[in-house]
Formats: C-alpha cells, sequence, structure tokens
C-alpha cells in the first residue's frame, strides 16, 4: 500500500491525477510510479481512460474513491459512450475498468480522435483560476474532448500546449505545471454557435449517466431533419449536400466542416460515426442533449397522409402540404 495519494480536484482526468502523484513521489522515472500504483511496470494510463483499476484502489492509502467514481467523474468515458446501447454500455464499462487494451478501440476513442486532439488543451482563464485555487493547474476532461474548442465556462478559445500524446509518448506522464506554455489563440471571439456546441459537448460529458439505451438519437435527428425540409417527408432521403453545407454556414468558414457522408453516417442505422458529429448535426437542428435521448418518436407520417386521401383531401394539396409533388404522394397513397 502506498502512504498518500492526490485528491482529484473537480473535473480532473485520472491521467492528471496519476501525473500529480508522480511530481509528489519523487520517483526518478515513470515506471517507478506505474509500479507503485498498478503493480507492473509497463501499463499504459491512457489520457481518456484510467487504466486498470482493481490493483490501484487496493494499493490506495484511502478507501474514499471507488472504480465508478473514476470513470464516471474524471475519465471521458461517459462522453463517448453517451449514444450507446445498453450492452455496448456494459461491455465498455467492464473494458474500462479492468484497464483493456481494446478499450478505446471500442468506445471509438481512435476514431473520434484528431492531430488536434493529441495535443493536451487548457482554457487560460481555467488555468489561472486553478493556480489560485489550488496552486497548480491540472488537466481537465472537459479540455480533452476532441473538436471542442471553447470553454463552456468562460466562452473563450481553449489554447494548445506543447505536449503531444502521438506514438510512444502516449506511455509517459505529462503533468500540467505552472510554467506550461500555452500556445497562442486565434484572435477572433468564438461565435455563439461555437459556444453552444461547446456547452452540449458538456452536457455529454457531465449529464447524469445511467445504462439505459442511448441509441436512439438517430430516429430524433432524422425527424429534425424532416421537419426542416432536409429530409424527404418519409424520411427515406437525407439531403447531405445540403446538409453540410448548411452546417458550415451555421458554424463559420473557421470550424471544423462536416461532409454529406458524415452526415449520412449519423442518420444512417448501419454506421458507427463519433460522438462529435452527432452533436454537431444536433447543435445545427436546436437540439439539446436531452433530445436526443428522449424516447424514440413513432413516424406516422404515411398512416396520416392515407387518412387524409382517404377523407377527400386531394393529392395536390397534400403534395403542397409536405412539400413534394403529386405523383409522389400518389406512390404513398395507392396500395
Amino acid at each position: 500500500m502506498i502512504s498518500f495519494f492526490p485528491t482529484p480536484y473537480p473535473d480532473e482526468l485520472w491521467y492528471s491525477v496519476i501525473c500529480r502523484y508522480h511530481i509528489r513521489s519523487g520517483n526518478p522515472s515513470v515506471k517507478y510510479s506505474i509500479r507503485e500504483l498498478y503493480g507492473a511496470n509497463h501499463i499504459n494510463v491512457p489520457v481518456e481512460l484510467c487504466g486498470a483499476l482493481s490493483p490501484l484502489l487496493d494499493a490506495l492509502p484511502t478507501k474514499a474513491l471507488t472504480a465508478k467514481d473514476i470513470i464516471m467523474q474524471h475519465t471521458l468515458y461517459p462522453y463517448y459512450t453517451r449514444f450507446f446501447s445498453t450492452n455496448r454500455k456494459k461491455s465498455a464499462h467492464m473494458l474500462t475498468l479492468n484497464g483493456n487494451r481494446h478499450a478505446g478501440q471500442h468506445i471509438g476513442i481512435y476514431q473520434s480522435s484528431s492531430m488536434d486532439a493529441r495535443r493536451l488543451r487548457y482554457c487560460p482563464q481555467c488555468f489561472d483560476e486553478d493556480i489560485a485555487a489550488y496552486g497548480e493547474p491540472y488537466w481537465h476532461r472537459l479540455h480533452q474532448i476532441p473538436g471542442i474548442a471553447v470553454c463552456p465556462r468562460h466562452g473563450c478559445w481553449l489554447a494548445d500546449t506543447e505536449i503531444t500524446l502521438t506514438g510512444h509518448r502516449h506511455n509517459l506522464l505529462f503533468p500540467a505545471l505552472p510554467d506550461c506554455h500555452l500556445l497562442p489563440t486565434p484572435d477572433t471571439m468564438p461565435t455563439a454557435a461555437q459556444k453552444t456546441f461547446a456547452a452540449l459537448m458538456q452536457d455529454a460529458l457531465t449529464a447524469p449517466y445511467d445504462f439505459s439505451n442511448g441509441s436512439g438519437y438517430r430516429a430524433i435527428i432524422k425527424r429534425a431533419l424532416r421537419n426542416r425540409g432536409y429530409a424527404s417527408v418519409t424520411g427515406g432521403r437525407i439531403y447531405a449536400a445540403r446538409i453540410a453545407e448548411a452546417v458550415t454556414v451555421f458554424y463559420g468558414n473557421a470550424f471544423e466542416s462536416v461532409d454529406s457522408k458524415e452526415v449520412y453516417g449519423v442518420a444512417s442505422n448501419n454506421r458507427t460515426v463519433s460522438v462529435r458529429k452527432i452533436l454537431q448535426l444536433a447543435c445545427f437542428l436546436g437540439l439539446s442533449l436531452s433530445d436526443l435521448l428522449a424516447p424514440s418518436p413513432e413516424d406516422n407520417t404515411l398512416a396520416e397522409i392515407r387518412e387524409m386521401y382517404q377523407q377527400g383531401v386531394s393529392m395536390y394539396h397534400i403534395a403542397q402540404l409536405y412539400g413534394t409533388d403529386r405523383k409522389t404522394v400518389a406512390r404513398w397513397v395507392k396500395p
């Protein structure tokens, strides 16, 4: 059993807690700290997750921390798995708890990450506030979400640091230090859309979490697309090119764009897509996290159209009402 262990700060990555332990331990190299905590030399502590927790919790001098607290409050597990089915959430949780080396791939970390996400980031204002409050900075979970560019708390740009985590550097520990160099941020202010998107990403990370099915978001998004005229009345056809163009205009040219294939991926039942693409389209459509996690709506559009036709409403007027042509209505109403 180790003699001390840092108390995690609010929203602190578990990786950051391990970094702070290493600094305080005075160990000459990372492998000594990893051996003390995990009982082995070659344990990789991923930035997004936590590594195997059972041996670490057994070694801690206090039992105040639980595996659930660590996974839900100090890793990106809630964000990445928010829209999983119940079974996939549970299997991802077990892989994360056991420190399985395939956990990151299973929950989509490597699919969701890009080169900018491999560089550790910080909000300049949070940086100063953390030093004032705790005497040191630390790595926030929220700042490391792939694709997030704005601090939801302060509404300012996040700053990249010079610390990258590509290749063999994943096996090293890089603590946030008071003299950590923050790279320059854009001269312009974030737009309202970019701030709203960041707030939605924060909700996906920090909202209360359960293991209920979260995969019903596609039906919610399809209905919203149809209501905005970006999909056919039945939802069978999605105007992806128009959507991609509108999303680019909505966020601004300097923001990460979305292409037609990604639009299809979000709305299709047989494609895997990153969480940020789901949220990017949802924000554009004015959907909240609670909207996305609501029970899937029943699509009674065809039944409504056929009932109108049987009651004597002409195909011409139905076509005008649903924004289509008379031939399409004829195909819908006739057996």
